[in-house]
């Protein structure tokens, strides 16, 4: 029940997103931009952005390069970058709606799709960041646009759609450090799930796949040297072991027998964060051997207590959701202007939630396996995803948990639109199919 691109309808809908991106520009352009907005007053990429590009530093500094790139792009200056970031992820939008729009052969959910889905972007919890001079808002228009290209690639498989997955997938990788975590996670079980449940696409497109495989591998591992080489790790775990294991004498003593050091007065630092004192951790020579060892040895070990104490690493699953499905951060975008639009978008989303969420996917597993609907692997993989990518922020610092997370709720409500506009066209293809045959019979 595998429905093909209509051509025709795909070239409509560009028509639409055209219009609609101008319409939510003019919408900004009259209406957010007559209220004063405060810009969030965080320098550190503004400044980092004025690196020279032929500077090594500029790829393997304390912050992952892709939001760099476009801050340098848009001048480095925060007026401009508010505008580029903007744009950026209108244009993002509109791509993922009109690839949405694809699952679907019946034209009234084409319509809502591609007409409907954009206007989410001026939600606050999404268009609220493009005043900050973070990397989410960037952020969020890479995975729109990796999303958009992964639903392109799963209908018409292809080099070219391959390659653009691939490029996507690298910048995306680069604007935050446990992307290319998700990213392996994830295509691993996109591969598996055609693997024993779609033959015949698997071995059609067996050297494609391989293809994505490999490319997401190297990305990973260029990532992985890239955080080494600037030391991004030692912020985030110095913060974990502080505020989460050396309260805990018994995770302390864990860590002390594979050889993290207990001199220098660190024991007394628990409770404490790496920037207190001024970042005296490291401006202190007593606590130079400790940090070195959370630069060298500290991620293995790390991760090794989060493999064999199982129930420390999934415990935030049933008490810290709320946490790990963050929105309406507003003391980073501070408060919403007060403007009809926003707040009706505020009322209205998120519109789907964890038991939603999990019931529409289930049913997507199902029409997978049932009508050979592929993209109900993709969606399964990517809900799958999620809950991977919210372990993994939550455990990976114990500082800016609900920033580094609000991805995750971002991602679960476009993966139950997915889910949805699957569910409705095949349940629009299967009544069209007793329809043709009904009438038949009558005609016989």
């Amino acid at each position: 029940m595998q429905q093909k691109p209509d051509t025709k309808s795909m070239v409509c809908s560009a028509v639409v997103c055209f219009f609609m991106f101008f319409t939510i520009l003019s919408y900004i352009h009259c209406c957010i931009t007559d209220v004063p907005i405060s810009l969030f007053p965080h320098e550190a990429f503004v400044e980092r952005s004025k690196q020279s590009l032929l500077e090594a530093s500029f790829y393997t500094s304390g912050r992952p390069f892709t939001t760099k790139l476009l801050f340098k792009l848009w001048g480095s200056r925060p007026d401009h970058i508010v505008i580029g970031q903007q744009i950026f992820l209108i244009v993002s939008w509109l791509l993922l709606s009109v690839s949405l729009g694809s699952l679907t052969g019946w034209t009234v959910l084409r319509l809502i799709s591609v007409c409907v889905l954009p206007l989410s972007v001026l939600w606050w919890n999404i268009f609220g960041w493009t005043f900050v001079m973070l990397s989410e808002a960037v952020s969020f228009a890479f995975f729109a646009l990796w999303f958009a290209s992964l639903i392109f690639f799963i209908r018409t498989p292809s080099r070219l759609t391959v390659l653009l997955q691939v490029i996507i997938a690298f910048f995306f990788s680069f604007t935050r450090d446990n992307v290319p975590f998700a990213l392996v996670i994830y295509t691993i079980l996109l591969v598996f799930f055609l693997r024993i449940g779609c033959q015949r696409f698997y071995q059609k497109h067996r050297s494609l796949l391989t293809t994505l495989i490999l490319a997401v591998f190297v990305i990973f591992s260029l990532q992985s040297w890239s955080i080494q080489k600037g030391q991004r790790h030692q912020f985030c775990l110095v913060n974990v072991i502080l505020q989460r294991i050396l309260p805990h004498n018994d995770y302390t003593q864990w860590f002390i027998e594979r050889g993290m050091p207990s001199d220098g007065d660190i024991l007394s630092r628990r409770g404490t964060w790496a920037s207190s004192d001024d970042n005296l951790l490291y401006r202190d020579p007593r606590y130079a051997r400790f940090m070195h060892w959370v630069s060298t040895k500290g991620p293995f070990v790390y991760g090794l207590f989060l493999l064999t104490h199982l129930r420390y690493t999934f415990s935030p699953l049933t008490s810290q959701l709320a946490v790990m499905f963050s929105y309406n951060l507003d003391h980073y975008t501070l408060q919403p202007p007060p403007l009809l639009g926003l707040r009706i978008l505020q009322m209205l989303l998120p519109m789907t939630s964890l038991p939603a969420a999990v019931v529409l996917t289930c049913f997507a597993v199902f029409l997978f396996v049932r009508f050979g609907r592929i993209e109900g692997a993709a969606i399964a993989a990517l809900f799958i995803m999620v809950f991977f990518n919210a372990l993994l922020i939550y455990h990976a610092d114990a500082m800016e948990v609900p920033r580094h997370s609000i991805m995750n709720m971002i991602m679960l409500e476009w993966c139950t639109w997915a889910c949805f506009l699957v569910i409705a066209d095949t349940l629009y293809q299967i009544s069209r199919h007793f329809e043709y045959h009904k009438t038949d019979a009558f005609a016989v």
